[in-house]
């Protein structure tokens, strides 16, 4: 079973290289930051997760390590499908109109973390660890080297607003669970939520991490064959930023990938 997995991860890590090695250099538009963010995280993941599951036979402890792994791979999945959900949402729609849509739901994930980053400093302010002068510094280089993210702002080391509203999880899973055509991809949830007791300290994480070692590795496995799926709509994604032959062939490559590997073997065809 783990060899299965295996050899999906192994797929990705080679297949996801190819593509970033491709496209090397800065980027400036958001739905390209984050396709080529998200792809390079996918690829150190696998990386990292391949020689996790090269042991995991003599160290079936490495469970642990290999959930915090997936957990956080699995909502990179989650948010990848709810940005492909816009062109199903969008059917219909001009071209340029669902590239706009893509570009600010692509700029909404990205600016996700600004929040915490300005309210970890605003709570550092106010119980004396950093300076007043520290903080203004801080805000104003932060929104120089952002701008995009934040709403018209005046250098003036006041706190800045985040242009975007915050990505609510419950929201992400929902778009996936009701969605006509990816609800079939809705154990990626399920899955994502299992390994998040992974992250908490809980006796309930204490009886997960000791389930049966063959339901133990048919869950890893299947959340490796989640990544698959991640990988291929990344590519789909990618191929509309970048229609030249090599990346369409990259996300025709991984499509019939995860047909020929996954989809045929699940359907018995």
């Amino acid at each position: 079973m783990i060899d299965k997995g295996l050899g999906h991860i192994a797929t990705i890590k080679q297949h996801s290289y190819k593509t970033l090695d491709a496209v090397r250099g800065t980027k400036e538009n958001p739905l390209e930051i984050f396709l080529l963010l998200m792809l390079d995280r996918l690829h150190n993941n696998s990386k990292a997760l391949e020689l996790l599951l090269n042991d995991y036979i003599k160290h079936p402890t490495h469970d642990f390590s290999i959930g915090i792994l997936l957990r956080s791979a699995l909502l990179d999945t989650i948010i990848s499908i709810n940005l492909f959900h816009v062109i199903e949402e969008n059917n219909g729609k001009a071209e340029n109109e669902i590239r706009e849509q893509l570009d600010a739901n692509a700029e909404q994930y990205l600016s996700d973390g600004f929040r915490h980053i300005i309210g970890n400093v605003d709570g550092d302010l106010g119980k004396g660890f950093i300076s007043g002068d520290e903080a203004k510094d801080f805000y104003n280089g932060l929104v120089a080297k952002y701008p995009n993210f934040f709403e018209e702002y005046q250098y003036d080391g006041s706190k800045p607003k985040v242009r975007h509203g915050k990505v609510q999880q419950g929201t992400l899973n929902e778009t996936i669970k009701s969605s006509p055509t990816l609800k079939n991809l809705s154990g990626i949830v399920n899955t994502y939520e299992f390994y998040s007791k992974y992250d908490h300290f809980t006796l309930i994480h204490y009886e997960m991490i000791r389930q049966d070692r063959k339901i133990r590795e048919a869950r890893i496995t299947a959340s490796i064959e989640h990544l698959v799926f991640h990988s291929m709509i990344l590519h789909t994604l990618i191929r509309e930023v970048y229609p030249g032959d090599f990346f369409i062939e990259q996300s025709n490559w991984i499509a019939g990938y995860a047909e020929q590997k996954i989809i045929s073997e699940r359907t018995g065809k």
